[in-house]
This record gives structure tokens, sequence and C-alpha cells, in this order.
């Protein structure tokens, strides 16, 4: 299955990838370990953050500034 997001949906759905993963983590690294070890997580991570910002106002969740 591929998932295809707008541009400015981007960072949302990179933020719902990630929090999935992080949540069912156990999961996956039982499964793989050598493919979900440490170094995943903080290349998630970090992957994340570099496209913050760059989407051109991604879509926002929750509560906003009132």
């Amino acid at each position: 299955m591929r998932l295809r997001f707008t541009k400015e949906n981007m960072y949302t759905a990179a933020g719902f990838v990630r929090d999935s993963f992080l949540a069912d983590r156990t999961d996956f690294v039982a499964v793989a370990p050598d493919e979900f070890g440490a170094d995943f997580v903080a290349d998630l991570q970090a992957r994340h953050q570099a496209i913050q910002g760059t989407t051109g106002g991604a879509l926002r969740t929750g509560p906003g500034p009132r």
C-alpha cells in the first residue's frame, strides 16, 4: 500500500507515523531488531524535524492559539 500526502500535510502525516511507531515500538523491534534499533528512532526524529517548516503551512491538529 502506498500512501500519498500533499506537501502541506507531510509534516503532520510524518508525525502520525512517528507517533504510531513509538507507541508500538516493542512490536516492531520484536519482528526486526536490526531494522528498528536506536539508530532508527534517532533518524526518524531527525527527519521529522528536518521537514518542519518546509512544507508551506502544515496541517495543524489539536488546539491552536487563541
